[in-house]
């Protein structure tokens, strides 16, 4: 595995022990969903609009960042000639 990919893993690693960590505390307002619907304040009907819209602009974005676009990461290196001397 490149060590980039060794990096992914750990951020999400870390992402999940600090979720898995609120879930089985008994406060609440620690775990990823409490926060997000703290933020977009969706106990309103403009924080829960707020919040959707966000998500598909998100997901719409993410979708053509992975799938449809290609980025520029999956494109072959140009191929360079020769220097003449």
């Amino acid at each position: 595995m490149s060590p980039r990919l060794w990096g992914w893993v750990g951020l999400l690693t870390v992402a999940v022990a600090y979720e898995v960590w609120g879930i089985l505390d008994p406060h609440s307002g620690d775990t990823l969903s409490e926060l997000t619907a703290d933020m977009f304040k969706t106990n309103t009907r403009a924080g829960a609009v707020a919040f959707a819209l966000a998500w598909v602009l998100f997901s719409a974005w993410f979708l053509a960042h992975i799938s449809i676009n290609q980025g520029h990461w999956r494109r072959p290196p140009a191929v360079s000639s020769p220097k003449e001397h």
